[in-house]
């Protein structure tokens, strides 16, 4: 795409006032995931069990490779969406159709891991815990990086518009 195109689209279709939505969106689901994981770790101070769930064990490994390759499946479906983005007609809808499949790819990763957590504190007191069922905070990290990297702001749909055209 044509820087020209571009910066028009930035000036009539990104403005600031329409990303603000999706923009908290953004924040809201990864705000959903962190309270999760707050409400596990309030959940764990108070449970009096000692022994971890064996169905909540086996979510949690299951959490901690499926929120990498989660991620890392939205990056694909994310690129390929952008790709398909021919300029013309509204711009902004085929982004944010982009961004919002990539939040819920990424988002689907990080709940199986807050389950896991859920379901292990309810019965596991924190500091009976094994250290390897931590793990499961890979799916919060990598839902905090999804945010960090991904937050639509108008330097970065530049920067993927014109990464599209090479």
């Amino acid at each position: 795409m044509e820087r020209e195109r571009i910066e028009e689209l930035l000036a009539t279709q990104f403005k600031p006032e329409r990303l603000l939505p999706l923009q908290i969106i953004y924040f809201v689901i990864t705000a959903g995931v962190v309270v999760l994981f707050t409400v596990g770790f309030i959940l764990g101070m108070r449970s009096a069990g000692q022994t971890v769930p064996s169905f909540a064990g086996t979510l949690a490994y299951i959490s901690m490779v499926a929120s990498v390759l989660l991620f890392l499946l939205s990056n694909k479906v994310f690129i390929r969406k952008l790709h398909k983005i021919d300029g013309e007609g509204e711009v902004f809808s085929q982004v944010r159709a982009a961004l919002l499949a990539k939040a819920g790819i990424v988002e689907g990763g990080a709940l199986i891991g807050a389950v896991a957590w859920l379901l292990i504190c309810l019965r596991t007191h924190l500091s009976l815990i094994p250290p390897v069922y931590y793990g499961v905070f890979l799916g919060l990290a990598v839902m905090l990086l999804n945010t960090a990297l991904y937050l639509p702001t108008s330097a970065r749909i530049r920067r993927w518009l014109q990464k599209k055209g090479t």
